[in-house]
């Protein structure tokens, strides 16, 4: 599989926003250019739409305050009913 270079200095949303924007320039027939002569092929479909599925689980995640393999701990409480 041919990996997407993005810079790691971008944050997840900003990295979902360029790989959605490669998306749709493929889609729109930019998958190949030609570069000083030369057929230049750009990141593929799958790979484009298999890095925007773990960007978007990633920020899914973040959004709900869970990460994968971490185990989050609540402190829970019994209430008892007082007697009237």
């Amino acid at each position: 599989m041919h990996k997407v270079p993005i810079p790691p200095s971008y944050t997840d949303a900003e990295q979902l926003a360029l790989v959605q924007g490669a998306i749709a320039r493929i889609v729109a027939g930019a998958e190949e250019t030609e570069l000083n002569g030369q057929r230049v092929r750009k990141s593929s479909l799958p790979d484009l739409e298999a890095r925007e599925d773990r960007l978007l689980s990633r920020i899914a995640k973040a959004e709900s305050g869970t990460r994968p393999g971490v185990i989050q701990m609540v402190q829970v409480g019994i209430r008892r009913r007082r007697a009237c």
